[in-house]
This record gives C-alpha cells, sequence and structure tokens, in this order.
C-alpha cells in the first residue's frame, strides 16, 4: 500500500529527470517525458472530486467507434452523449457538491431515456432546480434545451420554471426567481419533491403535473397488469376500405347489426377535449370477411 500510494510521484520524478538527463538535441526523448507527464495528470484530473462540475457537452448518438464502449460502460445513458457525460459527471462532484448543464431535454420525457432518469436522474443525483427553456437558446441548433443543476440525494424540494413559450428566456427566469419569494408563485413555477416522478410509468419529469394525480398512479395498479391491450381496428388498405361517411347514401350506413355493407369505424382524427364525430365508415362487405381477408395476409407468421 505505501510503494502504490507514492508510485505516481516516483514516476514522474523519473520521467523528469530522464528528460533533463537528455542532451539539448534529444527532443524525441523530452517529447517523451513530456506527453507522459501530461497523462498523468489527465488521470490525476479524472480523479480529483470537485464541489461544481459544469457543462454544456455534445448531444447526438454516439460515433460508431465509441458507442461499443459507451454501451459496455455506461448501458444507462448509451442512446446519447449528453446523457453519460451527465452521468460520468456525478461521479465528480464531492458530497454536497453540484452539477450543472445546459443539455438537450429529450431525456426528461423520452421512453427511451427511462433507465437514464430512474437510476440517474432521479436517483445517483437529484435535480434542485431546473430551467425548462424550449428552442431558440443554442445558436443555430434546432434543439429544445434544459438548463438544470443536480446534487447527490436526497434532494427534498427542486424548483421548476417553464420558459418554452418566452422569447426573452433571460429576463423571464429573472422573474421567475424573483418572484419566488412573494407569497404567490407564478403560474409557470413548480416545485416538487424528486422523488415523486418515479411513481409515473417510465418516470418523466412531468412537473406541471398536480402532485395528487402523479400519486395516483403510484398508489393504483397499472391498467396493463390487468387487461389485454390490443390495436384498434386496422384494414391495411384504408384507401381500399374506408369511405368518409357524407360519400355513402343512409340507406347504406348501419349503426347497429351487421347486414349493411357500411359501418362507422373510430380511427382518430383531429384532437378533440370531449367529444368527435366518428367521420369514417369501413367496408363491412360479407359480414366483414372482405377486410378479414386483407388483414390475414398481412399478419405476420411465425
Amino acid at each position: 500500500t505505501a510503494f502504490w500510494s507514492t508510485a505516481e510521484h516516483r514516476l514522474l520524478a523519473a520521467l523528469r529527470d530522464y528528460a533533463e538527463s537528455a542532451e539539448a538535441g534529444d527532443y524525441q526523448r523530452r517529447l517523451f517525458a513530456e506527453d507522459a507527464a501530461h497523462g498523468f495528470a489527465f488521470i490525476d484530473l479524472c480523479r480529483k472530486r470537485y464541489d461544481a462540475v459544469v457543462m454544456n457537452p455534445p448531444f447526438g448518438e454516439p460515433a460508431p467507434q465509441p458507442k461499443k464502449y459507451l454501451e459496455t460502460e455506461y448501458p444507462k445513458s448509451k442512446n446519447d452523449i449528453y446523457a453519460t457525460f451527465v452521468e460520468r459527471g456525478l461521479k465528480h462532484i464531492v458530497e454536497g457538491g453540484v452539477l450543472g448543464a445546459i443539455t438537450s431535454r429529450t431525456g426528461f420525457t423520452l421512453k427511451s431515456f427511462e433507465a437514464w432518469r430512474k437510476d440517474i436522474i432521479l436517483q445517483t443525483g437529484q435535480p434542485t432546480v431546473v430551467a425548462d427553456l424550449g428552442q431558440g437558446v443554442l445558436d443555430a441548433a434546432m434543439v429544445e434545451t434544459a438548463a438544470y443543476c443536480l446534487q447527490l440525494p436526497p434532494i427534498s424540494k427542486a424548483i421548476f420554471f417553464a420558459l418554452e413559450k418566452y422569447s426573452d428566456k433571460g429576463k423571464s427566469l429573472f422573474k421567475m426567481v424573483g418572484s419566488l419569494n412573494s407569497a404567490r408563485h407564478r403560474p409557470d413555477t413548480f416545485i416538487k419533491a424528486p422523488s415523486i416522478f418515479l411513481a409515473l410509468p417510465n418516470s418523466p419529469l412531468s412537473y406541471s403535473l398536480p402532485d395528487v394525480l402523479i400519486r395516483t398512479f403510484g398508489e393504483h395498479e397499472s391498467v396493463a397488469n390487468q387487461y389485454v391491450v390490443r390495436s384498434g381496428s386496422v384494414t391495411f388498405d384504408d384507401f381500399r376500405f374506408l369511405r368518409l361517411s357524407w360519400e355513402i347514401s343512409s340507406p347504406r350506413i348501419q349503426t347497429s347489426g351487421m347486414q349493411s355493407l357500411w359501418h362507422p369505424i373510430s380511427k382518430g382524427g383531429e384532437f378533440s377535449p370531449y367529444v368527435a364525430d366518428i367521420h369514417l365508415l369501413a367496408n363491412w362487405l360479407r359480414n366483414g370477411d372482405y377486410i378479414g381477408e386483407c388483414v390475414y395476409l398481412h399478419r405476420p407468421r411465425e
């Protein structure tokens, strides 16, 4: 143990002596010693822990060469380089230290980042403050961003500022921070316990949801655990089998029973908060066998 505690210091001293003993024209020996010293300095830098780690990391899918390494060493943050930087950065802060980052905000909501959120953002570290900035921050980069600070858990409360709709994000954020000391918070400022998001399916940072609604997910069993969820009606050839309701004469449309040629079919449409008309009809020739034959031909076979 005593040897390894002094090994690095002794090795650097030996390299220094090696470089100094070289003749004036022996640049190759000097360059080797300097490069080795820089390598040890980098290793030493990676070992240290800091009160603050600040980053604006690159984002996007890793290049093919480092991708396999990231999949092995950072399986929870492998989908995007910035997520890996955040995971690694948390390993370099001391107890009570802070990681500050401005990154893409995709990791806060996408299902593919579920493991990263659960294990890295909500357990390894936890947010203390999040400015959800949206677009128009990183110059011409077409990416929605968020600036946030993470600390080692447990964190009892985190502050979320929703800034996506504001053009002057700096000025708006300044006003939001100033209003924290007032009796009533602004409607675009939210205070949540970071651990509450673990109750949601996939654990998205849905900070605008009321706490009572978030807790409901944790208190009740998922519908998917009680029922088998299937896809709805599908034809595999809508142009052939579907028509708009006003294209078919009324006598040929049946809203109940199975004897008519055309039946209403619910197949999505524009968003409606309460109710929407069923505007499509399906060709129900031969009691649906006409469509069924097409579906059978397109169904995957084992």
